[in-house]
């Protein structure tokens, strides 16, 4: 079988979402005598391999902010409490005794869920699910007794 053109087509990424279709074709080269007094002849393989080079090449030069390496992003580690109106201000606790005074304080199932995450880190489930179920029961009212 005589080989006489190669084609090499690839898609490469361009984007989120986005792609392009790059294609090469050529014709294979005829043998050449070296200097030794040998014939060089290019592979079809080895054509292909130089048609992909190029598509690589062609694709890094037109789109070269995809092959540039991305820095991790930088970690926040901070919180900033919101505050809506008059309740328990969500702070983090480092200490314990200030998270149950924050936890018998609550005024409503809102501002006890702000603390259940510190809650649980502190192993104050307890406190905290006493507090919910207070806030849960309805309310007695003793007018008139």
């Amino acid at each position: 079988m005589k080989i006489e053109k190669v084609t090499f087509q690839a898609t490469y990424n361009t984007g989120p979402f986005l792609n392009v279709r790059v294609g090469f074709e050529a014709e294979m080269t005829p043998p050449v005598m070296g200097t030794d007094g040998t014939f060089h002849i290019e592979s079809p393989e080895q054509a292909l391999s130089n048609l992909k080079k190029m598509a690589d090449a062609w694709h890094k030069a037109e789109y070269p902010h995809i092959y540039q390496q991305e820095s991790a992003p930088e970690i926040v580690r901070s919180f900033t409490p919101q505050q809506t109106g008059p309740s328990v201000s969500v702070i983090d606790y480092k200490e314990k005794e200030n998270l149950e005074i924050a936890i018998d304080n609550a005024t409503s199932l809102e501002d006890l869920a702000k603390l259940k995450e510190q809650a649980g880190k502190q192993g104050l489930i307890h406190p905290y699910m006493q507090k919910m179920n207070e806030l849960l029961a309805p309310k007695q009212f003793t007018d008139g007794l």
